[in-house]
Parts: structure tokens; sequence; C-alpha cells
């Protein structure tokens, strides 16, 4: 979509829900998602996050194009820009060390999910750029 297109509809995303559209995990909706930090509203931030990572990944794609190698390090980068203000909300609304054994902010935060992001990077990229490492064998499950 491009950094305009993309950051535009995470921002229309987090105004449907703050609207109180159930547009959130679980069926929520409503301001305090998005404004509240407290165990109740510990995803804001990670909403947040949508919004700089869609204006990351967009302003890699508007300036060096939608290649394999250029999409992979943005979508990256991107992740990082979603992570950063998710971990930080959500270690203000769940006090809890950052990294450690048992409950961390980590833990809860970032990796249960890093090695299934990286899986999607990887995938989105290959399907965004035919002449992807692993292009032909999509190419040939294609529908």
């Amino acid at each position: 979509l491009g950094a305009r297109r993309a950051t535009a509809a995470q921002l229309l995303y987090l105004t449907a829900g703050a609207t109180g559209l159930p547009v959130f995990a679980d069926g929520r909706g409503g301001v305090d998602v998005i404004t509240k930090v407290d165990p109740l509203h510990a995803s804001g931030g990670f909403l947040w996050g949508f919004v700089l990572a869609a204006l990351v990944v967009g302003f890699a794609s508007d300036r060096f194009g939608t290649g394999y190698w250029v999409t992979v390090p943005a979508m990256l980068l991107g992740s990082v820009a979603l992570y950063v203000p998710g971990l930080i909300w959500l270690h203000q609304a769940i006090p809890t060390p950052w990294t450690g054994s048992g409950g961390t902010t980590l833990n809860y935060g970032l990796w249960p999910f890093a090695l299934g992001d990286l899986a999607k990077i990887l995938a989105a990229a290959t399907v965004a750029d035919p002449r992807a490492p692993w292009g032909k064998l999509v190419d040939r499950i294609r529908l």
C-alpha cells in the first residue's frame, strides 16, 4: 500500500475500534483499549505499533520497491516498530521483569510470537516477489 495508505488504513482500524466497533482482540472495542494502560488494556501499545509498522514498511516499499531482499528487512524493521511500543505498554500495564524466567514482559509479549512472525515475514515476502529464493515453489502451489 505504501506509507501513506498503509498508515491511513491502520489509523482507520484504530478509529473503528475506538468508536466501539468490536474489531480488536476478543471482539473488544472502545477508546479505552487504545488509551488506557492497565492489565485489562495491555495490548494498546501493539495496536499503536501497527501504525508505526505500516509507516516503516510502507516507506521502504515506496523508496526501495517490493522485491524479496527489500521486503524481508523492511518487515523485520516493521516488527521492531510494532514490538517496541507494544512491549513498553505491556510492561507498564503488567509490571513484570523484562527478562528472566517465568512471567516476564518478553515471555508474555515477544517470545511466543517471534518464530511465527518470522515465518509470516518470509512467506509474505515470497508471495510478494515470485523471484524470491523459493518463489518457483510458491508459483506451483498457487491456485
